[in-house]
């Protein structure tokens, strides 16, 4: 059987990624970034648009979000190796998914 696993949230830290990179490249919009009770953008940054928010995360600010540095949920890397091992000796495939 294959088994999706969620990156967002469950491997790696996504909405403290973006969080992190707007205060980076805009430091004078820090101060306005909400804490999230969602996923919808709307929520945790009041100040941009949905389209420039999808603009600024999926094409301005792509390799650094998705790329091979995107920050990870540190346990996640002890606890993978414990998963695609018990995954294997089941017969099952794990497929990463966002």
């Amino acid at each position: 059987m294959r088994i999706g696993i969620d990156c967002d949230g469950v491997l790696r830290d996504f909405i403290g990624s973006v969080q992190d990179t707007i205060k980076k490249y805009h430091p004078e919009l820090a101060d306005q970034l909400k804490t999230p009770t969602d996923w919808s953008w709307e929520t945790w940054i009041p100040f941009w648009t949905e389209e420039e928010t999808e603009k600024y995360v999926f094409e301005d600010h792509f390799e650094e979000l998705f790329g091979p540095e995107a920050s990870v949920i540190e346990t996640s890397l002890k606890d993978w190796p414990v998963l695609k091992e018990w995954a294997k000796n089941q017969g099952h495939e794990l497929i990463l998914v966002s």
